[in-house]
């Protein structure tokens, strides 16, 4: 399970306003947001299981996250799907224009297990999902992408996009990247719950309804807010988790190669 609540353009000095959250087993070996040794121009966190990433940007301002898709009817190709954190590597590191990565995105949908795909740069964002083979661009609002369509998802990403418009629009000066990762650290569990996968009990699903997951073995692992001002620079605060709470803190100041307004 993951959450991604961003909004484009509603704000006059952040073009661009991101929480998301990242869910996982907390075993998994991950290394937090920082820019690559390899690739300097590419500020990521590292799935150091595949080498691959789940939210990253450059300093020319793409930008990409990616959700898994699961609880379909959806089956790859390729007898050992490929790496979908590899998916967002290429992206990041490689000099490929736009509509050639959606044409690539569209002729290997089979490679991968399903995912929902945020790419493109902090102006201009889209989204694919391989299962549907859907694309879609992002007008100004805000937006909030999460795993499923039904009620697994629905408070979450409703609660998630409450909490942001409220603390942006009543914060029109100033915001705050403490504050923003606070919003997603809400464990509020969903009070109605009809519409859920087939493979799940109840209590499994009721569980993973909050914004912040809390589990013994699989739970919430990292939150991170971005803001892109105007001026082109990206603020960046992650917290990372395991079932006891905070592990780690990483903020990050720098400056895009571009203005967002000129």
């Amino acid at each position: 399970m993951c959450l991604v609540t961003f909004m484009k353009d509603a704000h006059p000095d952040y073009p661009f306003i991101l929480v998301a959250n990242r869910d996982e087993r907390y075993d998994r070996p991950t290394a937090a947001i920082h820019q690559w040794a390899d690739e300097a121009m590419v500020t990521a966190g590292l799935d150091l299981k595949e080498k691959g990433t789940w939210l990253g940007y450059t300093n020319e301002g793409k930008f990409i996250a990616v959700l898994n898709h699961p609880f379909t009817d959806w089956k790859p190709k390729m007898a050992t799907p490929r790496s979908r954190g590899q998916l967002l590597r290429d992206y990041l590191t490689k000099d490929i224009l736009i509509d050639d990565f959606n044409q690539t995105l569209r002729t290997t949908r089979f490679d991968y297990n399903g995912y929902h795909l945020l790419y493109g740069t902090f102006n201009d964002l889209r989204y694919y999902s391989n299962v549907q083979d859907k694309f879609h661009t992002f007008k100004a609002g805000i937006h909030c992408l999460a795993n499923t369509t039904d009620d697994l998802s629905k408070h979450r990403k409703d609660r998630s996009s409450e909490r942001l418009a409220q603390y942006v629009y009543t914060n029109k000066e100033k915001l705050d990247l403490k504050e923003l990762t606070r919003l997603m650290q809400d464990n509020k569990k969903a009070e109605i719950i009809k519409d859920y996968p087939k493979e799940l009990d109840y209590e499994m699903v009721k569980q993973n309804t909050p914004v912040f997951i809390q589990g013994s073995e699989f739970g919430t692992v990292g939150t991170t807010a971005i803001l892109v001002d105007k001026k082109g620079y990206v603020h960046v605060r992650e917290v990372k988790y395991d079932q006891k709470g905070i592990t780690e803190m990483t903020t990050k100041e720098q400056q895009l190669n571009h203005k967002m307004i000129d």
